[in-house]
């Protein structure tokens, strides 16, 4: 058994939206359909670029993120990540120790030094 999810949310995350994902696309439909289904409330859905900066203030991430990565990354796109990994999972609250309902699936990308240095 693995161990329960224990991750406090914390500082500042960086959503990437998909294609379909805006109310009535694709997306959006499957997901409120394996949610309705599941008995779980729907989120959007997303790709999590970047989660738990906590060295900056919301209003900061969003000056770089709109100013530096933007600009950055408009011509030239996001940098190329080799998949390495995937996991799926889920945690239900109360159930040993879960904090919240949620099922996820997480690809686990390797990084590069593009990437790395993007990141600084």
């Amino acid at each position: 058994p693995r161990d329960p999810l224990r991750f406090g949310f914390s500082g500042v995350s960086i959503w990437l939206d998909i294609e379909g994902s805006e109310k009535g696309g694709d997306y959006h439909r499957a997901i409120n359909d394996c949610a309705s289904k599941l008995g779980l409330m729907p989120i959007q859905g997303h790709v999590t670029a970047i989660y738990g900066i906590t060295h900056l203030t919301e209003d900061e991430a969003r000056l770089k993120f709109c100013g530096d990565v933007r600009t950055h990354f408009l011509g030239r796109g996001w940098p190329h990540l080799q998949p390495i990994g995937v996991l799926s999972d889920v945690e239900l609250e109360g159930v040993n120790g879960g904090r919240m309902d949620m099922r996820w699936s997480e690809i686990t990308l390797s990084s590069s030094d593009e990437h790395e240095a993007c990141l600084d």
